[in-house]
């Protein structure tokens, strides 16, 4: 009964609100957004972070500072506000409205909260425990209110301890951060950088983001000895500290980048390594664990194919595994993919889309310090050091096959005959003990990749149009106008983590800290409680409704499609083929840029913001997190500059239109704008950089580009100018538009 008397005293409460004036938004005095949590959540907790962003229309909001944000009993809560945007040029109205904020969250309930802006008498409440966030030469200091942490100015910009309380809980263990190991054994470590970029970008009372920039480099203490082929440094590192206000955890990104000529350097290992007290877990779904006695890894080698392994002297043997993951877009699921943990006494880690950026591995190892007390190791391999084949996926053979060899006697290594779903869902990347973007010659026989005038095997997997020889990875080096060279560098690829050090037992199903990993796998999101209101704001134009129920009706065939393909894999997760084949397979050519637009031209993101559907939302982060890591170039070097147009990477951030990304690059195919909405609408400061360095490049970029291509690029720079107003970007517009009629 008090619960009921309680649910509906809100209700009343909320009808109040309401009808004081929830929609007098478009008047100059200001108004009120009634906003809602889109997904209720399995977990509940106290407290909860929450970032997301509203409009307000064109003079109703000068101030950010006069926004304030109340729950549905009326109660003011303490957040953040922030001007993202404005409407013109001189910057007195805003557009887009930052909101930051804590609040609990109830299992199985959608909170709904009113943002009132314009003038007010009563003074914002503050936060009980802001964030707060101070520099000094050898670091930054980040504290929570619940913990304090450090982040280096040295060794790689790596944390250099976290406390809580009055107590250090952990200090690195010298081999711990982000490392890579080439194909030769040599290692390289992210902590041998002494030089790291190391700023603050965003520092406010609900959050604090610290970002860190360095290389790996080669240690000569471990690893192989001699010499490696990519010198003394191997791959960049980008670290990012999410902090949040009252908050014992640490949202981590680590974003490693491919920075090597990768025709003649290979990945053995790429992981994060840290260590802490006591014995090591590793977790897959709420109850599933597996202790480290002394040493156990967890190897996912599909996104529901687990095999946990543990140490037994001599060797490794198998043990049973863990119950995979829902499969990804079920009623029952929804959507969610199950996080993968590890943890000891001092921290657990928790990674994102653990399944969906599959292969993966995660390994924990115990053993007693010279004081005497347990220690464990725990390490996340972005790509695992015990990487296995997969026994039903073709494999590169020993000798490869000659040109003339007939396609049904091409077996690979482990006795697996050829087949189109090799090249169909990049299988040579997302297998196996080591990761080599070398591609074979035999690839680009005619009779399986065909040519102008000859249809081939892999035709019906182009979409359906004879052209898979077109599709630039395919294609032979002899029908491009000059030698080519082949090569990943430039791409990455993000593994967004959380670091819990709150103490709480990470084995406990429903205690909190298996709330927190439940919450930061599919965390909830604050939006619009009336989509309408875009249009009504004029910050988007109105939607024609039958259109958006054709775009949604095909979002939701081509998730069922991939998932029932199993396409999610490190480097095509996030990627929406433009189209499908015949036999209901994604095409080969440009299924990788992120999400295709739809028949109607909506992509995830419009359909998130005008349905507030969740299953939106999911497709749209997962989109933007693909085209940010893997199509953009996030590195290139003078040598590689030098190279044939067919061969090199532009600098900066250009696209790299093809079939595999990392093959080609030109400016002009764009989808910029699905990086500001994830920067707006989550806060995703790697988006957001991707997005400046896109718009960037595409200012400068003089190169010749078709009418398509044109198109594009006035689509990205449009929504950046309209975003930051940068007259160098109004320039480049004039000219793109003065050459494309269909430019906006």
């Amino acid at each position: 009964m008090r619960s009921g008397g309680l649910r509906t005293a809100q209700a009343f409460a909320w009808a109040a609100l309401l009808a004081a004036g929830a929609w007098a938004a478009s008047t100059p005095e200001g108004g009120a957004i009634a906003l809602v949590q889109t997904q209720a959540s399995e977990a509940r907790a106290a407290r909860w972070p929450f970032v997301t962003a509203a409009p307000a229309p064109e003079g109703a909001l000068r101030d950010a500072q006069q926004a304030r944000l109340f729950d549905e009993s009326g109660a003011p809560v303490p957040a953040h506000f922030e001007a993202l945007s404005y409407w013109t040029p001189d910057c007195e109205s805003v557009k887009w409205l930052r909101l930051a904020f804590s609040a609990p969250v109830e299992a199985g309930r959608k909170a709904r909260y009113l943002l009132r802006y314009g003038p007010s008498e009563a003074p914002a409440p503050e936060f009980a425990q802001p964030v707060k966030v101070s520099e000094r030469d050898d670091g930054i200091t980040v504290d929570t209110g619940a913990i304090r942490f450090v982040v280096s100015r040295r060794e790689g910009g790596f944390l250099a301890s976290v406390r809580r309380g009055r107590s250090e809980v952990y200090s690195p263990a010298d081999m711990d951060g982000p490392y890579v190991v080439d194909q030769t054994g040599a290692l390289f470590r992210a902590r041998l950088d002494a030089r790291p970029l190391v700023r603050v970008e965003e520092a406010n009372p609900a959050r604090v983001v610290v970002r860190a920039e360095s290389w790996c480099v080669r240690d000569p203490r471990a690893g192989a000895r001699g010499d490696s082929a990519a010198g003394a440094r191997l791959t960049k590192c980008l670290l990012r500290y999410y902090a949040y206000a009252g908050e014992p955890w640490i949202e981590l990104h680590w974003t490693f980048i491919v920075t090597a000529d990768t025709e003649v350097t290979a990945f053995r290992d790429i992981g994060l390594r840290m260590t802490g007290g006591g014995r090591g877990v590793i977790g897959l779904t709420e109850g599933q664990a597996q202790e480290a006695t002394p040493e156990a890894y967890l190897l996912q080698k599909k996104p529901r194919l687990y095999k946990v392994y543990e140490r037994k002297a001599p060797s490794w043997a198998q043990v049973p595994g863990m119950k995979p993951p829902p499969p990804q877009w079920t009623e029952s699921s929804r959507g969610r993919w199950a996080p993968g943990w590890a943890a000891n006494r001092t921290f657990t880690l928790t990674m994102r889309d653990f399944a969906a950026l599959f292969p993966k591995e995660l390994y924990a190892r115990t053993d007693r310090g010279w004081s005497g007390l347990l220690r464990s190791e725990i390490v996340l391999r972005a790509w695992p050091a015990h990487g296995e084949f997969n026994e039903d996926w073709f494999a590169e053979p020993a000798t490869a096959p000659g040109p003339e060899t007939p396609l049904d006697r091409i077996v690979g290594a482990n006795g697996v005959a050829l087949n189109a779903l090799y090249f169909q869902n990049s299988q040579a990347w997302h297998h196996g003990p080591m990761l080599d973007f070398g591609l074979p010659d035999w690839w680009r026989n005619e009779n399986i990749v065909g040519g102008p005038m000859t249809p081939s095997w892999l035709d019906a997997f182009a979409g359906g149009k004879g052209r898979a020889w077109e599709a630039e990875a395919l294609c032979g080096r002899a029908a491009l106008p000059g030698p080519v060279k082949f090569h990943a560098a430039g791409t990455s690829r993000t593994q967004e983590l959380l670091l819990d050090f709150s103490g709480d037992r990470p084995e406990e199903t429903r205690g909190p800290a298996a709330a927190r990993r439940q919450l930061f796998a599919d965390p909830p999101h604050i939006w619009l409680e009336r989509p309408a209101w875009l249009a009504e704001s004029r910050a988007l134009p109105p939607a024609d409704t039958a259109a958006l129920e054709r775009a949604e009706a095909a979002a939701q065939r081509a998730r069922t499609l991939s998932a029932d393909s199993e396409r999610a894999g490190l480097w095509t997760w996030g990627s929406r083929p433009e189209f499908w084949a015949v036999n209901g397979a994604a095409g080969l050519s440009r299924m990788y840029g992120g999400e295709g637009l739809g028949p109607e031209g909506i992509g995830e993101w419009p359909l998130y913001m005008r349905t507030g559907d969740p299953d939106h939302l999911r497709a749209a982060r997962a989109a933007s997190a693909q085209w940010r890591d893997v199509h953009l170039v996030h590195y290139s070097t003078p040598a590689f500059q030098e190279l044939p147009l067919e061969s090199r990477k532009v600098p900066g951030a250009a696209t790299a239109p093809s079939t595999y990304p990392w093959r080609g690059g030109a400016g002009g195919i764009s989808r910029g704008e699905m990086l500001l909405w994830d920067y707006l609408l989550r806060g995703d400061r790697r988006s957001f950089e991707a997005l400046e360095l896109h718009a960037d490049f595409l200012m400068r970029d003089t190169t010749p580009t078709p009418a398509g291509a044109r198109v594009a690029a006035v689509r990205t720079l449009q929504a950046w100018y309209e975003f930051s107003w940068d007259p160098l970007a109004a320039a480049r517009l004039k000219e793109l538009q003065e050459t494309s009629p269909r430019g906006r």
